[in-house]
């Protein structure tokens, strides 16, 4: 064999590249600035990987394990690298059994038949065994690279080039060889596929499919069901400068060679062809609201490993679950109960996508309120209505629930709620915010007072009009109920403005707004004689300056208390 043909198998079957270092997910150590690293391979539990690099005089095979989720530096394989070596020796297509411990690989070392064979090396206590060059039932005089073993590790595949191909130097066909009891392979016999030109070939252990490089191009071959060769081979021609790929046996994580680096990419939720993803929302079981800075730890109770994901911004999540494993998921949000979920896939179940929303509890905490007489502290037996004012939960806490006048309930923790006391005969109504957090909250509410004025929040009008908005309503019915249950009340309903517009304007407006409160009010039933309308216009504010703070202050709607018969 000339330099010349060396040099078109070395280009030809292992696509040397120029180098340009780019660093992904945790692949850091393994790689280096001025060599190629290229055709990475892992064990099933994915925590030993070798690959081949020109580091040294022609390609040879390094090995890495990962500890904890990084790799560590590559140590390079001395029994296979130092092996019948000769002048730029060729090492390459590595692929590890199953359990790790047996290493196939093409080379052209001082004993081949006549181009590159195909050997094996076995590890025995952390030690790599002097290679066997396989039976000539496997190797021949012609070129024999690519191996690829089934899980059980009793067929070997591999690619021989068994004519020449003036297009592609490397073109070759498919063929496999099975083990007998004795240890023996069997002559190897061509894999009728519909492709005539293979480079190389991987069978995957968990799935047991097999994908290849095929002209040039990198796809499942026909033996997966067709509906998973075209996701799966969407994913693979969407990976820029996609060389060599390695399907992880879990199916979750492709790694593969890319200018001259090796690299990782999760697989999409969607692409696989054994095992399930769950997809779907998170959500506040109780106010159905997305949550989108949840944390997901999954620990994968086979391996024992874990890994973290987490929601989108939109409260969407996405988990594969490889078929024969089960993950354990723990979520975890500010504010929320932790959520455990268990998951478990059959082993050899087809893929399929599961539609699933995860429910997650907000914390609650403990509140107590004491609603009390402002004057002589004595205790209220009243209603006290809290509203969340984020999802609009509404609680009202019903005065037969007092115990020792107070009354206890869970809320939840770090949320604002609005408090209000509306139903007291002959007490003013009351409204204030809390954030959940302190243990007791004390009420107190002031006897009603001729002359008093008393102030009407979240009332709306359209800009320059007296039509009042929708969501003026609930505080409206809120005074309808409250002077429902204070009857020998008299009042005044007036209206404010801010200083937009002329006087005489605005003076119109509010007179028209507060008579506009009347009759929304006598419509649920508070007789007319016992309201009075009055605008005010711009002529009473109640903070200065021209700021839009200001000025919303200012456009307000108070109570006057006129009179309380006896």
């Amino acid at each position: 064999m000339n330099i010349k043909n060396i040099f078109i198998v070395c280009v030809g079957w292992f696509s040397v590249m120029a180098v340009q270092a780019q660093v992904e997910n945790g692949t850091a150590l393994l790689n280096t600035a001025q060599y190629v690293e290229f055709a990475p391979v892992l064990n099933a539990s994915g925590n030993q990987m070798v690959f081949q690099s020109n580091r040294t005089k022609g390609f040879k095979l390094y090995e890495s394990l990962k500890t904890e989720g990084l790799w560590s530096t590559p140590q390079s394989i001395e029994a296979v690298n130092s092996y019948r070596t000769q002048d730029l020796t060729i090492i390459g297509s590595p692929y590890l059994s199953a359990d790790g411990n047996s290493l196939y690989y093409a080379a052209w070392h001082s004993d081949t038949y006549g181009d590159l064979d195909i050997y094996v090396s076995v590890k025995k206590d952390k030690v790599w065994s002097k290679p066997e060059h396989l039976s000539t039932s496997i190797n021949t005089s012609k070129t024999e690279t690519a191996p690829s073993l089934s899980e059980k590790g009793d067929t070997l595949f591999f690619v021989r080039k068994v004519q020449a191909d003036v297009l592609n130097s490397a073109c070759g066909k498919l063929f496999f060889s099975v083990k007998s009891a004795e240890g023996q392979w069997s002559e190897g016999a061509e894999l009728m596929l519909n492709q005539s030109c293979y480079t190389r070939v991987q069978q995957t252990y968990a799935a047991g499919y097999f994908w290849s490089d095929n002209n040039a191009n990198i796809q499942v071959l026909e033996v997966a069901p067709k509906e998973k060769q075209k996701a799966m081979n969407e994913m693979l021609s969407s990976v820029e400068n996609l060389k060599t790929p390695w399907l992880t046996p879990k199916e979750d994580m492709l790694v593969y060679a890319s200018n001259g680096d090796i690299q990782s990419k999760a697989l999409p939720f969607d692409t696989h062809i054994l095992g399930t993803s769950y997809t779907g929302k998170v959500k506040d079981i109780e106010s159905n609201e997305l949550l989108n800075e949840v944390m997901m730890l999954v620990q994968d109770t086979i391996d024992n490993t874990s890994f973290s994901i987490a929601s989108n911004n939109v409260g969407d999540y996405a988990l594969y679950v490889p078929a024969a494993y089960t993950y354990k998921l723990r979520l975890t949000a500010n504010k929320y109960d932790t959520l455990y979920k268990s998951y478990t896939v059959e082993k050899g179940k087809p893929f399929s996508i599961v539609a699933e929303d995860l429910l997650m509890q907000h914390r609650k905490t403990i509140m107590v309120f004491k609603v009390s007489d402002q004057d002589n502290g004595k205790n209220l037996k009243v209603k006290v209505k809290l509203t969340n004012k984020r999802t609009g939960e509404e609680l009202v806490l019903d005065e037969n629930m007092q115990q020792d006048g107070k009354y206890s309930v869970h809320l939840r923790e770090g949320d604002e709620y609005t408090v209000e006391v509306n139903n007291v005969e002959g007490y003013e109504f009351t409204k204030q915010t809390l954030v959940t957090g302190k243990e007791t909250v004390n009420i107190p509410v002031e006897r009603i007072k001729k002359g008093a004025f008393l102030d009407i929040p979240n009332i709306f009008f359209a800009f320059n009009s007296f039509e009042l908005s929708p969501e003026s309503y609930k505080e409206l019915n809120n005074l309808a109920e409250w002077m429902k249950t204070n009857k020998k009340v008299m009042v005044r309903i007036e209206a404010h403005t801010d200083d937009v517009g002329s006087a005489d304007f605005n003076l119109n407006l509010s007179d028209k707004r507060a008579k506009e409160i009347v009759k929304y009010l006598g419509k649920k039933g508070i007789a007319g004689t016992r309201m009075q309308a009055k605008g005010y216009g711009m002529s009473k504010p109640i903070a200065e300056g021209e700021s839009e703070e200001a000025r919303a202050l200012n456009r307000r709607v108070e109570l006057n208390v006129l009179t309380i018969q006896k």
